[in-house]
């Protein structure tokens, strides 16, 4: 199922979403960001964010209170409002895996 979540951010976005996580991760780790910059720059970038492993490590290190499930449902009625197929299915499958992982 993550494969499948990885080949779907793929092309989501024109970067590569994974090059970005870097960039964010770094900060997040050095605490660049308060918890409401943290959240807007999730919104922002969804595709780095709905990688599960990078959620978990930025959420962690920016003290976000919120569950992978939650974020991707957000996520999921950002890409209904602007007809972003693609963007929903991805979304869909962090939601699933959020749900059957309890992250």
């Amino acid at each position: 199922m993550i494969e499948d979540l990885a080949r779907m951010l793929e092309g989501t976005t024109e970067s590569e979403p994974f090059d970005k996580s870097r960039e964010y991760l770094t900060n997040a780790k050095r605490k660049e960001y308060s918890p409401e910059q943290a959240m807007n720059n999730m919104l922002k970038e969804p595709t780095v964010f709905l990688a599960p492993v990078v959620f978990i490590i930025f959420t962690s290190d920016t003290g976000l209170n919120i569950t992978l499930k939650d974020y991707a449902f957000i996520i999921m009625q950002q890409a209904k409002q602007k007809s972003n197929q693609t963007l929903f299915q991805a979304a869909k499958a962090a939601y699933e895996i959020g749900k059957e992982t309890d992250i």
